[in-house]
């Protein structure tokens, strides 16, 4: 049985609650969530086309997804601690130097600006907090990876905010300046605080000293993990799962507007799904505590599919799509749960950062690429129509591989059926 080598404490639970923080200030919710401010200002000034401006997304995602397994295996081999520090200065230089880039060199200024904070900034994302708190949780490492997980959505309210405030007041410049300062005045800090060195990181290491036959043991075990089936069937389930949930979310507002509602009607229940989001990753850390995680994930697949499929259907009331989306956001909000209790109970922690970097990066090229299927598939079609069925095909089949993984090491599969005849 997976135990935590360090026995919990309230001390450990102050940890989950800075690492929610200390993910809210990460790459995705600063970068990405508060971009949107900055499209029309940076159109009016510049005079590039909003699809122009929005292919730093992709530049980003994409040089994240690569720089992920490389961040994973400096966690495994250096800690969190200095590399974490590192990661969020330099992806703090990368926000700071974008006015200047912007105005220097245009569009390739942006470009460039954008693959180096999704390059610098992956070893301080998500990674290191699920690493640090899947290591000191057991029973309840559902739950606290469920609060430390909605450190995105708490930056994905926030920073949106600050970056619109600033630009309003001052100009879009200072919008950038403003977010470059979080994760210097409030990641740095936590890192320090709970970021963890080589020695402790891969407990029970007895000094931080990194030897050729520690590296070979940890990169053998690595591969073995690499081409087991289990690993391939959840790199195959989150790149899939992410094309679906993500490029139908990227597309949501144009999906309201084709059934007959204006854009701003969606916009007005943003704040709605962000909250649904949030609440589903609290309670399905809850739940991956007390029943076979996998069966949460098919359970939180198939609701999304139903969504989908009510987006699917030709004419349907504002009250029946609001639902749909709410479905998806649940699935949304329950798969980044998913992904680090999964790694963490299949592969333990001794390559977690590799794992999960891994499978993160899947879930990152999932999400890059899905947008552009879903919005090319409309173009040839001029409908969402297929793109959706495509959609609910590609989930159901994420739930058909969630049922083919195996029993936790040292654990049995707990179904809500079964725990209902045990009562």
């Amino acid at each position: 049985m997976l135990t935590s080598p360090i026995p919990f404490s309230r001390r450990d639970w102050m940890f989950v609650i800075l690492g929610m923080f200390g993910v809210a200030v990460s790459v995705v919710p600063v970068v990405i969530f508060a971009f949107g401010a900055f499209i029309k200002p940076l159109s009016h000034d510049f005079g590039w086309g909003r699809g122009a401006i929005s292919a730093a997304f992709t530049f980003l995602l994409v040089a994240m997804a690569v720089a992920m397994p490389v961040a994973g295996t400096v966690i495994d081999r250096y800690g969190s601690k200095v590399p974490g520090v590192i990661s969020l200065v330099l992806y703090a230089a990368g926000m700071a130097t974008l006015p200047t880039l912007l105005q220097r060199f245009g569009l390739n200024g942006l470009y460039s600006a954008s693959c180096w904070i999704g390059a610098t900034g992956a070893v301080s994302s998500s990674i290191v907090y699920t690493k640090t708190v899947s290591r000191r949780f057991d029973s309840h490492r559902g739950l606290a990876l469920g609060i430390v997980t909605t450190g995105v959505a708490v930056g994905a309210a926030l920073t949106p905010l600050l970056a619109t405030y600033l630009i309003g007041h001052i100009n879009w410049q200072a919008g950038f300046y403003g977010l470059a300062l979080l994760p210097v005045v409030i990641g740095v800090p936590i890192m320090l605080t709970i970021g963890e060195s080589r020695s402790l990181s891969n407990a029970p290491a007895v000094t931080a000293t990194v030897s050729a036959d520690t590296l070979e043991s940890e990169s053998k075990h690595f591969r073995g993990i690499a081409f087991s089936s289990t690993f391939l069937v959840l790199v195959a389930t989150f790149l899939i799962s992410a094309m679906a949930i993500h490029g139908i979310q990227l597309h949501l507002l144009p999906i309201f507007s084709d059934k007959g509602f204006p854009p701003v009607v969606a916009a007005q229940y943003y704040a709605y799904f962000a909250f649904v989001s949030l609440v589903s990753r609290l309670v399905s850390g809850y739940l991956v505590d007390r029943f076979f995680a996998p069966y949460i994930g098919a359970l939180s697949y198939s609701l999304a599919a139903i969504g989908i499929v009510v987006f699917s259907l030709p004419s349907v009331p504002i009250t029946a799509l609001v639902t749909g989306a709410s479905l998806l956001w649940i699935a949304a909000g329950a798969e980044s749960d998913l992904l680090a209790i999964l790694a963490s109970r299949y592969f333990g922690m001794k390559v977690f950062g590799r794992v999960y970097g891994w499978l993160y990066a899947a879930f990152l090229v999932g999400s890059a690429v899905g947008p552009f299927v879903l919005g090319t598939m409309f173009d040839k079609t001029g409908s969402y129509h297929s793109a959706l069925i495509a959609c609910v095909v590609g989930l159901i089949l994420t739930v058909l591989l969630l049922f083919l993984l195996p029993s936790f090491p040292g654990k049995e599969k707990v179904s809500f059926l079964k725990k209902l005849t045990r009562a």
